[in-house]
This record gives structure tokens, C-alpha cells and sequence, in this order.
């Protein structure tokens, strides 16, 4: 298993490639205003201090955990040994309440034709799942859809466990941290998906056996593992002097002036017409544990996140308010964007944009690269595009 998480565009495949140009870019913190999971820092780990920045509370959880805790993760023994009596207690409490859903998803693993698994996973979707008592926002919330109800089950008994001891002062919270962290890797790991969270799987008898595998895993099991093999990057000296904050990329540039010590700006932007929030979804509802109303095919919270990067009628303002806000920084800018992206659909030309600040800015690297289409919600998940590297030195 990796110590890191990779998740749907990241840029792992491409990150020393941007690492070289931003090398020899100005001296100073490295901000990447688009962070994900933190790839293009990690590859900075020791030679850059880092400053990651993400809208979503998951990619801002990863990089807080990843490049700004000194400690690293409490060591999966020990966290099995303190939170399995909570865990347990939550766990019976549920399934005390749904033994008949309970019972019927416990065979669904086992089931050989499609039609014993319609007829238990239909038994399931019909009853109420009661909680009384219980942590149940998974629940309450996904069962029998991107996680079967043991699974979400267990989901909410790990978080219910490392609240309490938060509570109780047993765990500081970059520990917790790490352990919330940890789960929603886990939740990627064991979800009816095809690897991302824009919508979950429906039985059918082409793919119930697959279902009923994805149903089958055990998350607590998961948890420790995924525990066991997140690692923070670099040393915690260089840890020790990054920084990490979760805000829309537009009201963050604002905040930061020319006499500040962001030596270069990496941008990343969302690249096509899906609304990048409608991956992250389910890890929102993991971090703020808040019982959202859910709606759609795909259970979507009611308060996703937009960006006029996705939008044909405003990608192009939001281009040229990106450029001139890092500009007005004083940093030097790089920007990774796709061959095929939207601002291209619509007749755009990044680099256009950019010489609109940076007179001299150029495009300094094609890369043929397999890009995420963003869940394939209008064809293959992948497509062979270029990965184009423009820069604009300040």
C-alpha cells in the first residue's frame, strides 16, 4: 500500500517534471494553490518549504497531515488496542437495531446468482435503519449505495472511537488527524465505485458479483493497514516550517502581498465541465460528520463547492483573475493544464492569459500524459492528452 494518496488527477506521474521548472523559479515558499492530494509538494519534500491549499476539507486534511505534522501517525498497534472497545460498543449498538438488514448484507458477499443478491440487497434498502444512541452519519447517509451498511457501520464506529478519544485527551489531534486521514482512504479503497466518488455502482447481473466483493471488505481491518502506510513527506524539520490552509484559490491570492515569501505559484486548475466537488462529496461528509439531506443519482451534499474553472460562460474570467491575483503577489507562476482542457474548448489560450501579466511567460514543457476525465461522465476515464507546463517569471 502507498504512503500517499492518489486520487483522481493528481499529478504523481508528472510531479518531478514540474518540481525541475519550478527549480528555477524564484527563491522562496513554494505555494500550490490547487493542492489534491499533494503531489507536486511532496516533490519539493526538503528542498522547498511548502504552502498547500485546497477548497476541500479532505485535500486540506492530507496536507495538513502530510507536510506540516512533525510526529507523523500513531503506530496502528496502539491505535487498534485503544479504539477497539468504542469501536465495538457502536457496532453492537447498530447492528441491535437492524438485525434483519444487518443479517441480510452479511450474505450478500457469499450470494451466486444475481438474483439472491437483488433479493437481500432489496430487503436492506426496505427497512429503516434505526441509530438511537449511535454514531450513524455513514448510516444514515450511504448504506447499501457507495458502502454496505456493516461497512458504514464501521466507518462510523472508527470515527466515533476517535472522537472520544480526542475527547478524553487520549489521542492530540494531529493524531486523530492522521486516523480521520486514514479513513477516508480506506472509504476510496472498499467503495461500490469505479475509483472515485461522482457516483456509486448499481446491482445488476453484469456486475453484482463485483458489488458484492466491494460489500464484503472490512473496514476496520482496512483502517489500521491504510494507517500503517500513510507516511508524512520529508523530514520534520522541513515539516516544521510548512504550511497548510483550506480556502477558495481566488479569496487566498488576495491575502497575500508582494512583500511576503511565496517565491513561486503553482496552479493546477480544474480542467473540464464536471464540477470537481462531486468527487470529494462523501470524504466532506466524513471530515464534518454533520448528517448532510442528499440528493441525485449520486447522494450529492446540498452545499458542493462551484468553480468557474468548470463553467464554459466563466472559465475564462476565472483564467485571467487567477493570473493577474498571483501577479499582483510578486511570484513567479506555473501552470499544468491540459491540451483538451475546457479554456481550449471555448477558444482560450492559456498562454495568452499569462502574457497579459507576464509579458515574457512561455510555454516551457509538453508531456504526453494519461489525464483523468473527471469519472468519465461523457466517455473513458482516461484520455492521452498533453500535460502543458507554461511559466511566468515575475
Amino acid at each position: 500500500m502507498s504512503s500517499r494518496i492518489s486520487y483522481m488527477g493528481t499529478k504523481h506521474d508528472l510531479a518531478d517534471r514540474v518540481a525541475k521548472v519550478i527549480a528555477g523559479c524564484r527563491p522562496g515558499r513554494l505555494l500550490d494553490a490547487f493542492a489534491g492530494m499533494g503531489a507536486v509538494a511532496d516533490a519539493h519534500a526538503g528542498k522547498r518549504r511548502v504552502w498547500t491549499n485546497d477548497v476541500q476539507h479532505f485535500a486540506y486534511l492530507a496536507g495538513r497531515c502530510r507536510f506540516t505534522d512533525p510526529a507523523g501517525p500513531l503506530p496502528a498497534s496502539r491505535m487498534r488496542e485503544l479504539t477497539t472497545p468504542t469501536f465495538q460498543q457502536n457496532m453492537d449498538l447498530l447492528e441491535e437495531q437492524n438485525s434483519t438488514a444487518w443479517d441480510a448484507t452479511g450474505k450478500m458477499p457469499a450470494t451466486s446468482s444475481f438474483e439472491e443478491f437483488e433479493r437481500l440487497f432489496t430487503l436492506v434498502a426496505d427497512e429503516t435503519i434505526a441509530r438511537e444512541g449511535a454514531y450513524a452519519c455513514f448510516t444514515a447517509t450511504y448504506s447499501n449505495a457507495y458502502f454496505s451498511l456493516t461497512q458504514c457501520a464501521e466507518i462510523d464506529s472508527v470515527r466515533c472511537a476517535i472522537d472520544t478519544l480526542r475527547g478524553r485527551g487520549v489521542l492530540t489531534q494531529a493524531q486523530f488527524d492522521w486516523g480521520l486521514l486514514a479513513l477516508g482512504h480506506t472509504a476510496l479503497r472498499v467503495a461500490n465505485t469505479t475509483g472515485h466518488f461522482a457516483q456509486f455502482l448499481t446491482p445488476s447481473e453484469k456486475n453484482f458479483r463485483r458489488v458484492a466483493r466491494q460489500f464484503g471488505r472490512p473496514v476496520f481491518d482496512e483502517w489500521l493497514a491504510s494507517l500503517d502506510s500513510l507516511k508524512p513527506s520529508g523530514t520534520p524539520e522541513w515539516r516544521a516550517q510548512n504550511f497548510a490552509t483550506r480556502s477558495d484559490c481566488d479569496a487566498l491570492l488576495r491575502t497575500i502581498t508582494s512583500c511576503g515569501d511565496v517565491g513561486v505559484v503553482y496552479c493546477d486548475p480544474p480542467y473540464t465541465d464536471d464540477q470537481y466537488s462531486r468527487f470529494y462529496h462523501v470524504w466532506e461528509t466524513l471530515i464534518l460528520n454533520d448528517y448532510p439531506t442528499v440528493t441525485g443519482a449520486g447522494l450529492y451534499r446540498p452545499d458542493r463547492f462551484t468553480t468557474a474553472f468548470s463553467l464554459r460562460s466563466k472559465v475564462a474570467g476565472a483564467f485571467r483573475a487567477l493570473v493577474n491575483e498571483v501577479a499582483s503577489t510578486g511570484a513567479d507562476l506555473v501552470l499544468s493544464y491540459p491540451s483538451n482542457g475546457l479554456l481550449h474548448d471555448i477558444g482560450g489560450n492559456p498562454l495568452d492569459v499569462l502574457r497579459s501579466a507576464y509579458p515574457k511567460a512561455k510555454l516551457v514543457a509538453q508531456i504526453e500524459h494519461n489525464h483523468s476525465t473527471m469519472g468519465a461522465s461523457k466517455g473513458s476515464a482516461t484520455a492521452s492528452v498533453a500535460e502543458c507546463l507554461y511559466l511566468g517569471r515575475a
